[in-house]
C-alpha cells in the first residue's frame, strides 16, 4: 500500500488498531493525517501526542 504523500482519514484513533495505523502512516510520508474520535478525552489526548506534527489534524 502506498501511503507516502496521501490524506489518511482515521476513525477511533486514541487507542487499539486506529493509533496503530495512524504512527504507520505517519512514519511512512502520509502527506496529512485526520484522526477522529468521538471521545473528548481521546482527541485532548491526540492534541497532545502529535502537537508537534503540523501535518496531523485532529477531529472531535
Amino acid at each position: 500500500m502506498i501511503i507516502k504523500n496521501k490524506r489518511i482519514f482515521i476513525t477511533g484513533a486514541e487507542s487499539g488498531i486506529g493509533l496503530g495505523t495512524a504512527q504507520y502512516c505517519l512514519a511512512q510520508g502520509a502527506s496529512q493525517l485526520f484522526l477522529l474520535d468521538s471521545d473528548k478525552s481521546a482527541v485532548i489526548h491526540l492534541n497532545k501526542l502529535y502537537a508537534s506534527e503540523d501535518n496531523v489534524h485532529i477531529i472531535t
